[in-house]
């Protein structure tokens, strides 16, 4: 493992784990449907799935690329599902505004497979 990709790793970990505590303590119902209707959790799934591909290189190699994006889509799926089932704030959404839910978790995947692809596409 390069230097540059354990740095990416350990600042991307804490950007997400801050935006994670941000979101489960400290939003609202108001600012959650800001963040959904502006999109800005996307970012944070295109940076989660650049973090799994960053993790599965430094362990397995650069040349996993098929096995990276399937893992990274496993785990985007299991996110969704266990938000969908502990979360109380996305329990809320789901609740009020399925379809737009449907939707946005989509796009949740989509994102964090993009940011995989792009780690992959030129990696630290």
């Amino acid at each position: 493992m390069t230097r540059s990709s354990l740095v990416f790793l350990i600042v991307s970990l804490i950007v997400m784990m801050a935006y994670i505590l941000y979101v489960q303590i400290f939003s609202s119902i108001t600012v959650l449907q800001l963040i959904t209707h502006v999109h800005i959790d996307k970012i944070f799934h295109a940076l989660g799935g650049a973090f799994i591909a960053g993790a599965l290189f430094s362990l397995f190699g650069k040349q996993k690329y098929f096995f990276t994006l399937f893992v990274v889509f496993v785990a985007a799926i299991s996110w969704e599902v266990i938000e969908a089932l502990w979360d109380p704030k996305t329990l809320y959404f789901i609740e009020h505004s399925r379809s737009v839910w449907i939707k946005d978790t989509v796009i949740d995947i989509f994102f964090g497979l993009f940011g995989a692809f792009l780690y992959i596409k030129d990696p630290i």
